[in-house]
This record gives C-alpha cells, sequence and structure tokens, in this order.
C-alpha cells in the first residue's frame, strides 16, 4: 500500500514505500504569530523590539519577524 503525501519517501520492512509527512515551517511571522511561537505576549513582543533584542522587517508596514531571529533571540537569551 502507499500512501502519497507531501513528504519523503520512507521503506518499511515489508517493502512498501510509505510517505511521512514533512514539517513545513514559515519563513517569516506576523507579530501575533510571533507571539504565539515564542510564547509570549504580543506587548512583550513590541518591548523586545524596542530594547533592540528582536529585528523586524517592516516592508509592508506590518511588521514581519523571521524565522532566523526569533531562533537566534530564544538561543542567546535561553540560560542553561
Amino acid at each position: 500500500m502507499i500512501q502519497i503525501r507531501n513528504a519523503q519517501e520512507v521503506c518499511t520492512f515489508a517493502g512498501t514505500i510509505k510517505k511521512e509527512p514533512k514539517l513545513l515551517l514559515p519563513l517569516a511571522y506576523t507579530l501575533t504569530e510571533a507571539a504565539q511561537v515564542t510564547g509570549y505576549s504580543k506587548r512583550t513582543i513590541r518591548r523586545l523590539v524596542k530594547r533592540g533584542l528582536l529585528h523586524p522587517s517592516k516592508a509592508s508596514r506590518r511588521w514581519i519577524f523571521s524565522r532566523a531571529s526569533i531562533e537566534k533571540f530564544l538561543t542567546e537569551t535561553t540560560t542553561n
């Protein structure tokens, strides 16, 4: 049995090909999405921008946060 999804092919022990879903992450987030992804409120995200800890792009009147900038912020501010 072959299941087709937007995914990578994986061979099972029975020799059939199984498709596993591929996780597609967005390249950028809106203010609301950035708040949801980080677990912070929108107000906190705005404060982080004001303090210079997060760097949004304002290409079209709205703040857009790249996934890379959010990941960088989270790794730099996380304590082990």
